[in-house]
């Protein structure tokens, strides 16, 4: 049995939110706009926390045809330390995740994250940096054995270094200008099944430009060029396509914060995707819309949508065309009593093997604050996928019940 896998926001997710967004989130090629005047926000001191919950889903392997239930119990420590002076603010933080599972002891796992971040004032310049080295793993039934029947080993295991590095200037919109420097880098590498998961180690080099006309203090109109550099270590076997490549592409749009209630970012803008081996492969156009709506104190609304080429982990794709769509809603009822609805809709055209997959995901989760720092807290996740390729369509039902726990 292998673990269910997960989306972008958190470092570790629990396994079985990771399932649940894998088919929607993987290694982006459209950079992201670094949000401007961001909070830096991390309670000052030690904070020290503890999730634990159980967990049950009826297609564990996300079989097409042979649904086999399993049910586990998994711990998600963490440790974090904050600080701040008048001209830096910094931040270190650990994570881990562990699972066991019933019956087959190689779905078991730990994974690991610590990152080391750092923000540096000096008028209106701004330095931010992140380090963060990270060791997980690919669950059974989706990315590469995505389809696959069951199989009696390790699971894909990897570990991955990245860096985040930002210049701004004006970032506080203090001034009618603001422009941002952005360089990311990853370096992945799979360190098991190492016959089939060679193929996947990959090194990715993002650099934006971001530069703002600051309309008002709410208000900034973008200019977002970017390049990006997907590298796999292997070259492509005879008949494959080559999934190393460069992207250059260019978003323009706004971010707005109209009322306290209002918010959002729209960048619409055109890409082209060069494959070492040869001519374009895509050329076309790329968007990232996000806006969030709070009608009152106690709920907010969150609605986006965007196009991307990702990274293929299949050898017969180049890359994958991934359009998305996602609604979220979350309500404060009471002073303890909180909700989390949300839904996601992905469209992955595989490039190069003449397949699509349609996933969808939807997850509700109730807490409940029992007292300062502990709660209580039950969800439930669906997820489905269909595909025009035999042996893909799946469909996954999961449940989970836990407590949380937070020293500060």
């Amino acid at each position: 049995m292998n673990k269910p896998v997960s989306e972008p926001t958190q470092i570790c997710k629990t396994a079985l939110q990771k399932a649940l967004l894998a088919p929607v989130l993987a290694l982006c090629i459209i950079p992201e706009v670094h949000a401007q005047g961001d909070d830096w926000g991390p309670p000052l001191g030690a904070v020290i926390g503890l999730e634990t919950h159980v967990t049950h889903t009826d297609n564990f392997y996300y079989s097409v045809d042979n649904p086999k239930s399993a049910a586990g119990i998994v711990l998600l420590p963490r440790f974090s330390y904050a600080g701040e002076t008048p001209a830096i603010d910094w931040e270190l933080r650990a994570e881990a995740e562990s699972a066991v599972f019933n019956g087959n002891t190689t779905d078991n796992y730990t994974d690991t994250s610590s990152t080391l971040k750092a923000k540096l004032y000096n008028g209106r310049s701004t330095w931010k940096g992140s380090v963060n080295f990270r060791t997980d793993h690919d669950p059974f039934g989706l990315n590469r054995t995505a389809g696959s029947q069951y199989e009696n080993r390790e699971l894909d295991q990897w570990r991955q270094s990245s860096t985040d590095v930002i210049y701004g200037y004006g970032l506080d919109r203090s001034s009618p200008f603001a422009i941002e420097l952005r360089n990311r880098y990853k370096l992945l590498r799979y360190t098991t099944n190492e016959d089939v998961t060679t193929a996947l180690n990959r090194t990715d080099i993002r650099n934006d430009i971001t530069l703002s006309l600051n309309l008002s203090p709410k208000t900034a109109l973008l200019i977002n060029p970017y390049h990006q550099v997907i590298d796999f270590d292997q070259a492509p076997e005879v008949s494959k396509p080559d999934r190393s490549a460069q992207t250059l592409g260019v978003l323009v749009g706004a971010t707005w914060s109209a009322t306290a209630k209002t918010s959002g970012t729209l960048k619409i803008g055109m890409s082209r995707r060069s494959p070492d081996d040869g001519s374009p492969d895509f050329d076309g156009s790329s968007w990232a819309i996000a806006m969030q709506w709070s009608p009152t104190q106690t709920a907010r609304f969150r609605v986006h949508t965007n196009r991307s080429a990702q990274a293929s982990y299949r050898t017969d794709t180049r890359f994958l065309d991934v359009i998305s769509f996602g609604f979220g809603w979350n309500q404060q009822w009471t002073s303890q009593f909180q909700t989390a609805v949300s839904a996601q809709q992905a469209s992955s055209e595989f490039v190069g093997a003449a397949f699509e997959d349609e996933s969808r995901n939807g997850s509700m989760r109730a807490t409940w604050a029992l007292e300062r720092g502990l709660s209580l807290f039950a969800e439930a996740k669906h997820f489905d996928r269909t595909s025009t390729k035999a042996g893909r369509d799946t469909t996954n039902n999961i449940f989970l019940f836990g407590f949380d726990v937070q020293l500060n």
